[in-house]
């Protein structure tokens, strides 16, 4: 997993700072992997995650690189954002940075400053993933005990392609 996050956030910031690479390029990108966790908190949380591979903390959007994917986090009609909505930072060629939304109607540039909401977006929760899917699927659960099989079952449906799940074996009791 570690590789496969190392990868994605190489490939993002290469493709975010690189001016001939188009928003569908980078937005494309953007959809090859997605990292789900049950949980935001804990070693192997989404939180712990984005820290840990992006390097940032998620209140300092102003200082996030480019290739940082992002997520929305409330809904903003004036803009035609929703919660939920993904997308990429991405240096404008002139030193500015901004956020590449995929949307509806295609690609949206918009200043950082303007958006409503924001966090990382390396790792999401399989809560706030619910409407976006990409072709691999990494799946972490910490804790596999008790976790709802409807959970699992949503996050295994974000991938097109593939997934990868991750979690400790469960203790076996001999029979």
């Amino acid at each position: 997993m570690a590789k496969q996050l190392e990868n994605q956030r190489d490939c993002l910031g290469q493709l975010a700072q690189d001016p001939h690479c188009s928003d569908g390029e980078l937005l494309s990108q953007l959809e090859q992997l997605m990292v789900l966790c049950p949980r935001r908190l804990g070693s192997l949380g989404v939180a712990a995650l984005n820290e840990r591979f992006l390097g940032i903390h998620k209140n300092r959007v102003q200082g996030w690189p480019p290739g940082t994917p992002l997520l929305i986090t409330r809904n903003d009609s004036e803009l035609n954002l929703a919660n939920g909505d993904l997308g990429v930072v991405r240096s404008n060629g002139t030193g500015q940075l901004e956020a590449l939304i995929a949307s509806a109607d295609g690609p949206l540039r918009l200043p950082l400053a303007l958006l409503p909401g924001l966090e990382p977006a390396l790792a999401l929760t399989v809560h706030k993933s619910q409407g976006s899917q990409a072709q691999r699927a990494v799946v972490v659960v910490a804790n596999p005990q008790g976790l709802d099989p409807r959970l699992l079952y949503t996050a295994l449906t974000r991938a097109r392609a593939g997934v990868d799940l991750i979690c400790p074996p469960l203790n076996s009791e001999p029979a």
